[in-house]
């Protein structure tokens, strides 16, 4: 029987929590899938251990030679069977209702084409993210962030098939650069609900590839800005990066450029039409009060409750949380925002 869905799971030298992972795709109640296992050169036991299991859905692919992430799942999509794919990473553990409800909301809305989901923490069990769910808000977040737990996403081939989308070669960013290119050519969505467990274990993503995946992020930001018909200059993006999830050194901008910065933004989407409005001013707000409270620029209350530059008057409830890290901090320098 051809399976419904194909699960992509790359592995290099993952041993330690690989039969995790592929045992919480085995417990999934949703029965019609396969798994390609990519092996991608590893030294360790990953390879023997995703032979071990006797379920026929498992495959293992190995590669010959370390191809990297990018040509190895390009490399398990043209095998693939189904005509969904899903992905899913070596350290992390799908919840068992995770394919079933993926599949659903795809059934019922058959004009999306990409679908992800949230996810808690393997540490703590706690849902610490918040993904965008409608299409308008995921692409209005692809300016700043990526949109899409990676290990979370599915996709109906034929769609990606016939735009040519496929996994391009930017380092560790691979997964931000196609979902940034497919929005663009179809439309997308994200459960609420978490159904995946997220490690974040400091042996599996270390300091040197979460480096290369933020450089690898501001090359596509850039690229997102420029379908809106701007040129962004040196200066400008070191503004764009100060105000998003971007943790690489970068001099402190002040509130007023940041405020000049979204302005210009907004103009540059009403002459080109790309995004929707409404959206697009409600993540300018987000990511401005996500400046507030990482970066702390010095600031007025005024300025809290009145963005300039057409942004405008800052959403209710911003405005009350904003004020609240204001007061906290001024009455407790060393407290975090």
């Amino acid at each position: 029987m051809t399976p419904r869905i194909s699960i992509l799971l790359p592995v290099y030298n993952g041993e330690k929590y690989l039969r995790a992972a592929i045992e919480s795709i085995v417990a999934q109640s949703y029965p019609h899938w396969e798994l390609l296992v990519l092996d991608d050169g590893s030294t360790d036991g990953s390879l023997e251990i995703a032979r071990s299991f006797t379920d026929e859905r498992v495959r293992a692919l190995p590669n010959d030679e370390n191809l990297g992430v990018a040509k190895t799942l390009n490399r398990a999509i043209d095998k693939a069977r189904g005509e969904l794919i899903a992905r899913m990473d070596a350290d992390d553990g799908a919840l068992p209702e995770r394919l079933a409800k993926q599949v659903e909301f795809l059934e019922k809305n058959p004009n999306v084409d990409l679908l992800g989901t949230n996810a808690i923490s393997a540490e703590t069990g706690e849902s610490t993210f918040a993904v965008p769910t409608e299409h308008e808000d995921i692409r209005c977040n692809l300016l700043f962030n990526c949109s899409f737990l990676h290990p979370t996403v599915m996709w109906r081939a034929e769609a990606f098939r016939e735009k040519g989308l496929v996994y391009e070669e930017t380092p560790t960013a691979e997964d931000y650069d196609l979902w940034e290119r497919a929005c663009s050519q179809i439309r997308s969505a994200n459960l609420s609900e978490p159904l995946l467990r997220y490690r974040n274990d400091p042996e599996v993503k270390v300091t040197a590839y979460v480096r290369q995946q933020k450089e690898g992020g501001r090359r596509i930001r850039e690229r997102a800005l420029r379908r809106l018909g701007m040129k962004p200059s040196r200066e400008e993006m070191e503004v764009h990066h100060a105000v998003s999830y971007d943790n690489l050194p970068q001099p402190a901008v002040e509130l007023s450029r940041v405020d000049e910065w979204m302005g210009e933004i907004l103009r540059a989407n009403r002459s080109s039409g790309v995004l929707d409005e409404s959206a697009l001013r409600t993540r300018l707000h987000l990511q401005r009060y996500y400046h507030l409270g990482r970066n702390r620029p010095a600031t007025t209350v005024r300025r809290l409750l009145w963005a300039g530059n057409g942004l405008a008057r800052v959403p209710t409830g911003l405005a009350i949380r904003s004020l609240t890290k204001l007061v906290c901090c001024r009455s407790n320098p060393s407290r975090e925002g």
